[in-house]
């Protein structure tokens, strides 16, 4: 399927395509499922008097907001995401943009949505995880113009693009600043969000200079990891094999060199 662009994200593309294609497409399309898990529960009651039942199901009718209950029946909990959304979706609102122009902007937050069948905002997803990574201290920026064309990006591609003379009339919502400040209630502590077992491995794994790949696998229980990672001498290697729990050593000739893998599987209870 071939991905259309509007004009901000074909701009944004220029910028920033390898770091969107390693740490979006590569990474968290296909590793991250701790981070999509979590985000994805549907846990949250919206307290907001003014997005009732029947606005819902108008926004639904519009295409604005996807309809991803089971039953189809009554709005009761809602995943972080959800929340994000439909918050975005009434400051537009505020803004003064109408439902056409509001619908341009979440056909693009869906547009990525092919990647994953379970997803119902893939790119959201993905940016509200890393708004909400404590290693992350950027803002996070959905940029709308007055045409209804938007994207999501990082400050430093924001001060980017202003540079290059493509905003002219634009609105900026600070997802960071949302999550943090509160909008609504229910997730107001999200950025105090204490990592997962499996997250804490993920990014410590991902922070280790040799690793050459890391593998995960889903079951009902648990997840399974294997790390592969590659040593400079076979002591180094023997170092680390005795460290580990369950791993194994593999040396590979290359020519006159070689290579000294070690291979380490572990598995981690669902929370």
């Amino acid at each position: 399927m071939e991905k259309s662009y509007n004009k901000l994200e074909d701009a944004c593309q220029l910028i920033e395509k390898e770091w969107f294609d390693r740490y979006f497409i590569n990474y968290f399309c296909k590793d991250g499922a701790a981070y999509k898990h979590y985000i994805r529960v549907k846990r949250y009651k919206l307290t907001d008097s003014n997005v009732s039942s029947r606005v819902l199901n108008h926004w639904v009718n519009k295409g604005i907001f996807h309809d991803d209950r089971e039953d189809k029946k009554g709005w009761k909990i809602f995943s972080i995401t959800d929340t994000v959304l439909l918050t975005i979706i009434k400051r537009l609102r505020l803004f003064g943009l109408d439902l056409d122009r509001i619908k341009k902007v979440t056909d693009y937050l869906y547009s990525y949505n092919f990647l994953d069948k379970e997803a119902n905002c893939l790119l959201l997803d993905f940016y509200i995880s890393l708004a909400t990574n404590y290693l992350n201290i950027d803002p996070i920026n959905l940029i709308v113009d007055v045409e209804g064309d938007s994207v999501l990006v990082r400050q430093s591609t924001l001060n980017q693009l202003l540079q290059m003379g493509v905003l002219m009339d634009y609105i900026v919502i600070d997802l960071k600043a949302l999550l943090e400040k509160g909008a609504p209630n229910e997730y107001r502590n999200i950025s105090k969000y204490v990592p997962s077992e499996l997250e804490k491995e993920i990014q410590d794994t991902i922070n280790t200079s040799n690793l050459i790949s890391l593998n995960i696998k889903v079951n009902d229980k648990e997840y399974h990891l294997s790390k592969k990672r590659i040593l400079k001498d076979k002591k180094s290697a023997e170092g680390l094999l005795n460290i580990l729990k369950y791993a194994t050593y593999e040396e590979i000739k290359t020519g006159e060199k070689s290579k000294h893998i070690i291979k380490e599987h572990k598995k981690i209870k669902k929370g």
